[in-house]
């Protein structure tokens, strides 16, 4: 009798182990469908993320960028409405820029960067 409901119990804890092992994987992501089931817009190969924004505040510079092991993505906002002309330049995870005026009181580039 020992021995029957120890293999019962054996048996059912194989059973749960299997069944849990089968159970699929949500995948990560973003997926809109159209009424009819149809997929309308998928993301869920690789998302962007902001990793920081620099204070273009000085009349020259020169700064690293971490990617973070991914494609460098960034946008340059002008907070102020005086657009003073800037080159800015990125090439290989290398930030520089250089303000084209000698007016340094109103230098209000923000440079934001990211990865994805």
């Amino acid at each position: 009798m020992v021995t029957t409901i120890g293999l019962i119990l054996l048996a059912v804890g194989v059973l749960v182990w299997f069944l849990k092992r089968r159970k699929k994987k949500v995948p990560q992501g973003l997926q809109v469908f159209d009424e009819n089931g149809n997929v309308m817009l998928d993301v869920t190969d690789n998302l962007c993320r902001v990793i920081g924004q620099i204070n273009l505040n000085t009349k020259s510079g020169r700064i690293q960028l971490d990617a973070q092991g991914g494609q460098l993505w960034y946008y340059v906002a002008y907070p102020d409405e005086r657009n003073w002309a800037i080159n800015i330049n990125v090439e290989n995870n290398i930030l520089s820029w250089n303000y084209t005026h000698n007016n340094q009181k109103h230098m209000l580039v923000v440079f934001i960067y990211g990865a994805y």
